[in-house]
């Protein structure tokens, strides 16, 4: 069987939030030295990764985490500043874990919940190119004429469009009857929402940015 390890600590948050949160691991040691997770927290649910759906659930997190990951890795100078953040590409990584999850449930809720991820991940795609058109406005550009309004206009649109799939993956939860993938659908939707409230900052900052001539343009 093994020594069995109680681990506590603190974690970043799945959605690359800088804030950390408290995890509780169980796991074991096994004859070769090698350390088994037993458990992990979602939420507020603890979630047996020795089941097939555990198992399941796991996996799924440490690719989100890889995606996260990657997109903090690839930050490098563009437009007028360093990119901090790209929350379009963020939003992506948690809508493919929410269509992997979507994989475990079955039947017709599972089609629908597919379906509304896979909404999702289009809107949070195109919010990503739009957002990489705000960042690369270029110095002169932007000082004459402000931010690229067309582009900050499409990164509200999809932003709308993203909390509109959210309100209906919300509705579609309430179908979702195994305890485990239920809280991992609510940390995924719960990992969205937070970075479309900083593309709702970002959208309202951009378009404060008019630029000397900007008055002449309306958005």
């Amino acid at each position: 069987m093994g020594a069995l390890l109680l681990v506590s600590g603190f974690a970043q948050r799945a959605g690359g939030d800088s804030r950390a949160e408290p995890m509780l691991i169980s796991a074991r040691v096994d004859a070769n030295g090698s350390v088994i997770m037993n458990q992990m927290v979602i939420g507020d649910t603890v979630v047996d990764t020795t089941t097939k759906t555990g198992q399941a659930l796991l996996q799924i997190r440490e690719r989100e985490q890889a995606r996260i990951t990657q997109t903090h890795g690839s930050i490098q100078e563009v437009g007028r500043a360093q990119i901090q953040e790209r929350n379009g590409q963020i939003v992506q990584a948690h809508a493919i874990s929410l269509i992997e999850t979507a994989e475990l449930v079955e039947g017709e809720v599972g089609e629908q919940v597919r379906r509304v991820a896979n909404d999702l991940k289009e809107a949070a795609q195109l919010m990503a190119v739009a957002e990489n058109r705000v960042e690369v406005r270029g110095g002169i550009a932007r000082l004459f004429f402000g931010s690229d309004r067309v582009a900050v206009n499409e990164m509200k649109n999809q932003m709308d469009q993203s909390r509109e799939h959210i309100q209906e993956m919300e509705q579609l939860m309430t179908n979702v009857t195994d305890e485990a993938v239920h809280a991992m659908i609510q940390e995924q939707i719960q990992n969205m929402e937070t970075r479309l409230e900083q593309v709702a900052v970002r959208v309202q900052t951009e378009r404060q940015d008019k630029g000397l001539f900007g008055f002449l343009f309306r958005n």
